[in-house]
């Protein structure tokens, strides 16, 4: 524990909260109203990592420090928002040993960890920037950098697939999905159809931003690289093309959705979407040869010669439901989303087309258990699986070197036929309400191994959380040194990750 002292992750915090004791609070200024949090995050690792020849257990591993801003200002009929976030990591020895890991010699395909943890620069911290203008009682606008949610699963997402991921700093356990969901610049109307109990929603984006869409991945070799690749720089090693013949950062994206209900008391809420972008069947990048007339380069050779990350275009077809079972008292969701050929690449660059799915089916239950286990209100349980689904996927390689196996960037390595994860989470309010326990579970059913993150919250004010966790990852096949592809379960890929983390906020 004297690491973590002297790596001054307690002292950031004890400054964080000294900062915000001086009453910093939401203002007003005529009509421009503002609010916020500031944010101090401190983890270290439970366990030492296999990459470096330093006794890591106990060492800080993420000392970051966010101000987040969410303003608005009616101007006539656009009413004006806001949302910024400046975020500052600073670089730990253990993140000092993963970088200078990276660098190959004389400063070659060296990491900068710096530029990929911080939001500093004006177009990071400007997390949304959009008005709404109500045309009339049917009709509505929103037109600007912004968020557009469709669906409304944790961890991970079927028909959620207009914007990509930042993976980077917190990989899939940011619980708050717009923390890291990565937004656009969008063209959104709204159209209220009171007759048919819906709405339709049209999408439209102009191709205004570039490296915004799809995953940021974390395979840069720093705290979230999966096992066994921190401190190796992937995405050093392996340039992204952004204009590819198979997906064009530059071309328009678009989209509709059509959310309704239906039944006596509209019992069952549902929605149909298309989607046509660089998305559907999970956001992140695929391995695919090298346009030549760009790179420059020789034909595909082997793994990391002449690829090139694309993130293809594909058409994505999904719907939702949801609703409620009186006789159990639960309430129950499900969503699925078809992307028709969707292009995938293999590890040695050829992209093949393969019909793909996702399946989400989730129940949410309220559990009376002040009794039982003395907390004091309902608490909530919550079950999710999700499946994605390759019906014509070679889930076998036919040579030492991987075949025509297709990559996954999330943790396994390789898709499988059904890549099915379970999850589940309870919630226990104590005190009041003012201590809440979570218990979340993962369990990888295709590959084994899964996660188990335990965690306290503490709000002892209206303005304050501050919440400790744990997250522990076990079981699953591990990372072959060298192997490639890589053959983990997504699990197994975060072997010796083991990590607590603090987490300090002010709201105000």
């Amino acid at each position: 524990m004297n690491k973590l002292i002297s790596r001054g992750g307690l002292a950031a915090v004890a400054s964080t909260l000294a900062f915000a004791s001086m009453s910093v609070n939401a203002f007003e200024l005529g009509s421009l109203t503002v609010n916020g949090y500031l944010r101090q995050y401190v983890s270290v690792n439970l366990e030492d990592q296999p990459e470096t020849t330093s006794d890591d257990a106990w060492e800080t591993q993420m000392l970051r420090t966010s101000l987040f801003l969410d303003a608005t200002l009616p101007t006539g009929p656009l009413n004006w928002t806001g949302r910024f976030r400046f975020s500052k990591d600073v670089q730990t020895d253990y993140e000092d040993d993963l970088e200078n890991l990276t660098d190959l010699g004389g400063g070659f395909n060296k990491a900068d960890f710096e530029d990929e943890y911080d939001e500093t620069e004006l177009k990071d911290v400007t997390r949304e920037l959009f008005f709404d203008w109500e045309v009339n009682d049917r009709l509505s606008l929103r037109i600007g950098k912004q968020q557009v949610v469709w669906g409304g699963t944790d961890f991970f997402h079927a028909t959620d697939v207009i914007h990509g991921y930042d993976l980077r700093w917190r990989t899939f356990l940011v619980p708050e999905n717009q923390d890291v969901r990565k937004p656009l610049g969008l063209i959104v109307a709204n159209l209220l159809v009171p007759e048919a109990r819906g709405e339709l929603q049209l999408v439209y984006r102009p191709g205004w931003d570039d490296d915004d869409v799809g995953n940021h991945i974390p395979a840069f070799g720093g705290r979230w690289s999966l096992n066994r690749n921190k401190g190796f720089n992937l995405i050093g090693s392996v340039p992204f093309d952004y204009h590819h013949e198979e997906g064009d950062v530059d071309d328009a994206h678009y989209g509709a959705r059509w959310s309704g209900s239906l039944g006596e008391d509209d019992a069952v809420n549902y929605s149909v979407s298309y989607y046509h972008g660089q998305t559907g069947f999970q956001q992140d990048p695929i391995l695919a040869c090298r346009d030549q007339s760009a790179f420059g380069t020789a034909a595909c050779t082997g793994p990391f010669n002449g690829l090139a990350f694309i993130l293809p275009e594909t058409d994505t077809f999904g719907a939702s439901a949801s609703g409620y079972m009186a006789g159990i008292d639960t309430v129950w969701r499900a969503e699925f989303a078809y992307s028709p050929d969707r292009p995938l690449g293999t590890a040695f660059g050829e992209i093949v087309e393969i019909d793909a799915w996702n399946f989400v089916f989730g129940i949410d239950k309220t559990l009376r258990l002040q009794n039982a286990l003395g907390t004091s209100s309902p608490s909530l349980f919550t079950v999710q699986v999700f499946d994605w689904y390759l019906p014509d996927v070679d889930d076998e390689p036919t040579a030492a070197a991987g075949g025509d196996v297709v990559m996954n960037f999330i943790g396994s390595g390789k898709y499988d036929e059904h890549n099915v994860i379970a999850s589940a989470i309870l919630n226990l309010p104590y005190a009041g309400d003012r201590w809440t326990v979570s218990l979340v579970g993962l369990a990888d059913l295709t590959n084994g191994g899964g996660a188990f993150v335990p965690a306290v919250e503490w709000a002892p004010g209206p303005k304050w959380r501050i919440k400790l966790e744990a997250d522990i990852f076990f079981g699953g096949d591990t990372q072959t040194p060298g192997g490639f592809p890589p053959n983990a379960s997504i699990f197994g890929a975060f072997e010796n990750m083991d990590q607590l983390l603090l987490r300090a906020s002010y709201q105000f």
